[in-house]
């Protein structure tokens, strides 16, 4: 009798102990779920050639800027950094700045509002619309 009562008192603490590990867990893991979906941004992209040509991406980004989001999007991206000021992208899928068309240069768009950073320095958030423009400079 003795014996059994051992065995149920070990029974009861492992499932006690298990129980307190799986609750400890499950914690830990939803924590951390909310927090990386957070860091996580879903971010809608369109890429304007100027010719009637557009592609449209829907992309989930951590780290998500505007550079990021396009290289994301496995576009061939040409661009020169200037320290100090960030990326100035300068070519999208072979399409140049000032050379396809005269006057048009790639610029971005972050919501309809043109950006005001370089695409390397603009953070999105969560439901961003980014448009990438060959476009004739607007001033």
């Amino acid at each position: 009798m003795r014996g059994w009562r051992l065995v149920s008192a070990a029974l009861l603490c492992w499932a006690l102990a298990a129980s307190m590990l799986a609750c400890y867990y499950y914690v830990q893991y939803t924590t951390l779920s909310q927090a990386y979906s957070r860091l996580l941004v879903h971010v809608d992209l369109y890429i304007d050639y100027g010719n009637g040509t557009v592609e449209h991406h829907e992309l989930a980004l951590t780290n998500a800027t505007a550079f990021n989001a396009l290289l994301e999007a496995k576009a061939r991206v040409e661009y020169e950094v200037y320290p100090g000021m960030g990326i100035l992208v300068v070519a999208i899928n072979g399409v140049r700045n000032n050379e396809t068309l005269v006057d048009h240069w790639w610029l971005y768009y972050v919501n309809g509002v043109l950006a005001p950073v370089a695409c390397d320095k603009y953070y999105l958030s969560n439901g961003d619309v980014v448009c990438w423009n060959y476009t004739k400079m607007p001033w």
